[in-house]
């Protein structure tokens, strides 16, 4: 019983927060509908996906891994491949004819 009553008291606490930072919007009462923010700004979009790859530790991602991570969910961002070569924190390379990128040592 204790388990069911913390599990609705943390979703009312969670969707309010999600609503707080307008992530989500009510459609009407009961339909919600989920805000996405983009990011424009190329130096932005290219520091999350240097902090993702720091954190999530992995070797490589491919070019389409790092436009499309759901680790920045409600964000959406693009960046380009002019933009990671530019960047030193960044290498990226050809792998089984799929472009890769990976961090700098």
């Amino acid at each position: 019983m204790g388990r069911t009553t913390t599990l609705y008291h943390s979703i009312d606490k969670l969707v309010a927060t999600l609503k707080a930072f307008e992530v989500l919007t009510c459609d009407k009462p009961g339909k919600y509908h989920v805000q996405q923010h983009n990011v424009p700004n190329a130096e932005v979009s290219s520091f999350m996906v240097y902090a993702m790859m720091n954190v999530d530790d992995s070797g490589y991602y491919s070019f389409q891994e790092v436009n499309t991570s759901k680790y920045f969910f409600p964000f959406g961002y693009q960046i380009t491949k002019e933009t990671i070569l530019q960047d030193d924190r960044f290498m990226m390379s050809n792998l089984g004819g799929e472009f890769s990128v990976a961090l700098n040592g």
